[in-house]
């Protein structure tokens, strides 16, 4: 969890418990949260990284760049607990200390409980419009664990930890969903994500209530991709084939495939930074960038 973080957190909990007329007020801003999934310190231009991401390059040129981070886990679930309850995750119910398992019978009876409070929630209670878009990853086999039961008022997306991003399914088993329907989705999974941020900034446009954003990208993540000789879900980086022409100068496949994603990723943030200076939403929207808990080693 980044210091930045922490300052808006105790900020919109001091506004929520005790300025909840401030809060609600036409002049209080937008919030977009975008949060990205396995990206670390060097995998960001702004960092000194070799991969090219000027568009989140322009937040840190433009906005406030933070040189220390802490995180409430290095694992996905305890970290995204961590962020929307401000408590680390041995203080859960169900102790999520762990990533949650989609095929997992007993992962599917975990998941972050309903007096398990979210600022999200205390957002909402204000008077913010709420959109959850992209990953969730904290329960996912009962819907009293899902997003729409902790404060969005929206949710399209995923429950699991990670997707085939070209079939939107884990694995095989379909997990894509518009707020509590399962729906058939076609196209990149970093697109789409982008796709439906950039079409829920269009909805609240002329709204008189603010909103709060959460784009939970699951790039650059690996994908959950399907092995029929072998009847069993892989692990697979699965970069666009556009992108991979972007990144050619990396010499590791890895690291290649993995950057290809990272600039795909980038390129969907540019769409949305381009989407709120179209609908001259900007100057009043508060952007958080932030990655769940860092790099993957592998990568």
């Amino acid at each position: 969890m980044s210091l930045k973080f922490l300052f808006i957190y105790c900020l919109l909990q001091f506004a929520c418990l005790y300025g909840q007329n401030l809060i609600e007020a036409a002049n209080q801003p937008n919030i977009v949260m975008i949060f990205t999934d396995d990206q670390g310190y060097h995998d960001v231009g702004c960092y000194g990284s070799e991969i090219s991401t000027p568009n989140i390059d322009r937040l840190a040129t433009e906005g406030l760049k933070l040189t220390e981070f802490y995180a409430a886990s290095s694992i996905c679930t305890p970290s995204r607990f961590g962020l929307l309850t401000g408590q680390f995750a041995h203080r859960s119910q169900d102790h999520l200390l762990g990533a949650l398992m989609f095929l997992s019978e007993k992962d599917a009876e975990r998941g972050i409980h309903s007096h398990e409070l979210t600022y999200v929630s205390r957002l909402a209670d204000a008077g913010y419009q709420t959109a959850l878009v992209g990953k969730w990853h904290l329960g996912h086999g009962t819907k009293d664990f899902w997003p729409t039961k902790h404060g969005f008022d929206s949710f399209f997306g995923h429950t699991g930890g990670c997707v085939d991003f070209f079939t939107l399914n884990y694995g095989i088993k379909p997990d894509w969903y518009r707020g509590e329907e399962l729906v058939e989705v076609e196209g990149y999974a970093t697109d789409v994500i982008t796709d439906e941020a950039v079409r829920v900034l269009h909805g609240q446009a002329d709204s008189k209530k603010p909103l709060y954003l959460h784009i939970a990208y699951n790039a650059p993540h690996f994908g959950k991709g399907y092995d029929h000789k072998e009847n069993t879900t892989v692990n697979v980086m699965q970069p666009k084939p556009e992108d991979l022409q972007k990144v050619t100068e990396i010499e590791d496949p890895l690291r290649r495939s993995f950057a290809a994603k990272v600039v795909g990723l980038d390129e969907g943030i540019g769409r949305i930074l381009q989407t709120l200076d179209d609908l001259k939403m900007t100057e009043n929207t508060l952007i958080i960038f932030m990655t769940d808990h860092g790099g993957d080693p592998d990568y």
